[in-house]
Formats: C-alpha cells, structure tokens, sequence
C-alpha cells in the first residue's frame, strides 16, 4: 500500500510550499500550517489526482494529519488501490 502520509507531504509541500513533516499529527492542521479552506480544497483535488481513488468528502471535516490519514486508507483499502 502507499505511504499516504508521505503523499500528502509531498503535495503540500510541492503545490503549497508548506512542510507538513514537523507537526504534530494529532492536533489541528490547519491551525499549525495557516491552511485555509480553499487550500484544503485544492489538496483534496490534488490527492484524488495522485492517488487515483475517490477520497469520502468527510476528510474535509477532518482536523488532524492522523485522521486524513486514516479516511485515505481506508477508501484506499475499500478499492483496493495501490
């Protein structure tokens, strides 16, 4: 299986200049990068592209690093991708 977290990394720091490798996973991600909602949206869009899998739309309520982790996994292991 991919390295979700990794991806998401990557995209983030690619598309948005923002390093995501130093926060803490468990606390509000948006607060700990300044990432607004349009932002979110657009790495959404970006981790469908990348990854190839329809991600729930539930991950745009999601607050932590560990919790968009687990919704990507989970529609990744759902398909069977990767």
């Amino acid at each position: 299986m991919v390295d979700v977290r990794n991806v998401i990394e990557k995209i983030v720091k690619d598309e948005f200049n923002i390093d995501i490798g130093k926060v803490n996973p468990d606390s509000e991600l948006r607060d700990q990068v300044d990432l607004d909602s349009m932002r979110f949206v657009e790495i959404y869009a970006a981790l469908i592209d990348e990854l190839g899998v329809e991600i729930p739309s539930k991950i745009m309520e999601s607050r932590t690093l560990n919790q968009i982790v687990s919704i990507i996994e989970e529609a990744l292991r759902q398909t069977g991708s990767r």
